[in-house]
């Protein structure tokens, strides 16, 4: 794709993300044919919009996240600072296709970073603290179990709307491989563990970082990043309350007007 029809693929997507609005798919001259094309639609977004961009979401982490949303691996999405709202913060129930939320943990980044990592060691020299979240994402197709993966990444990874609890800064208590996790809402209880996001959030950090760099898309300092469910996505509904529990690395509600 040339610069031309990314540019016109990127303003129907963001004007789909902005208005909340669904569409059965792209034009089909301006579906992205790679992840490369794919991710410069993303990039574009920036054409549209002074929406502050503060970091990343990972999508489809877990084997249950790529059966969701049907990919064959995890895919990224931005995070705009106008979606992501406070602990027990309050939003309005409207034009949502998924109706699901996702128990996550988010990374805050303490440096830039602009060359491919090797060694997952390497990471922690990066991570400023970690932060418990819940993500409420969505999507902007119709059928989004057909869109494709790279459809999907130009929507942004079904990016929408996340809550932030407060920094936990220990992560040497932290066994990231294998901690609980439990998301409920008024009616009902997931449980998982964080080794279900590519086996550690950790990794999924890892890879994010080098698929970031891959792409030419810009990893700043005090950037977050959220690394994918830990459990499997869990439906909510109109007049809900979330409730999303870390362990030693806190607790973080949502409510749903």
């Amino acid at each position: 794709m040339n610069k031309i029809k990314i540019y016109e693929a990127s303003k129907i997507m963001w004007n789909a993300i902005k208005n909340e609005e669904l569409i059965d798919s792209l034009p089909k001259k301006l579906i992205p044919k790679s992840k490369k094309e794919a991710y410069e639609i993303q990039k574009t977004y920036k054409s549209f919009t002074d929406f502050e961009h503060i970091g990343y979401k990972i999508a489809a982490t877990s084997v249950d996240g790529q059966k969701h949303i049907n990919v064959s691996g995890p895919i990224l999405g931005m995070l705009f600072k106008h979606n992501v709202y406070s602990n027990n913060d309050t939003i309005n129930f409207i034009n949502y296709t998924m109706g699901v939320a996702e128990a996550e943990i988010v990374f805050k980044l303490s440096k830039n970073i602009s060359s491919l990592l090797k060694e997952i060691k390497e990471i922690k020299e990066f991570i400023d603290c970690v932060i418990p979240a819940i993500e409420l994402p969505d999507t902007r197709f119709n059928n989004f179990e057909s869109a494709g993966e790279f459809q999907l990444i130009a929507d942004n990874a079904c990016a929408k709307y996340l809550f932030l609890g407060s920094p936990y800064s220990k992560l040497e208590n932290i066994n990231f491989e294998n901690h609980f996790v439990n998301i409920n809402t008024l009616g009902s209880s997931n449980e998982g563990n964080t080794l279900n996001v590519l086996g550690s959030p950790i990794k999924a950090l890892f890879w994010a970082i080098n698929e970031l760099i891959t792409y030419n898309l810009p990893i700043r300092k005090n950037m977050i990043i959220t690394t994918g469910t830990c459990t499997i996505p869990i439906k909510f509904q109109k007049q809900d309350k979330l409730d999303a529990y870390f362990g030693k690395i806190g607790n973080v509600k949502a409510n749903i007007n």
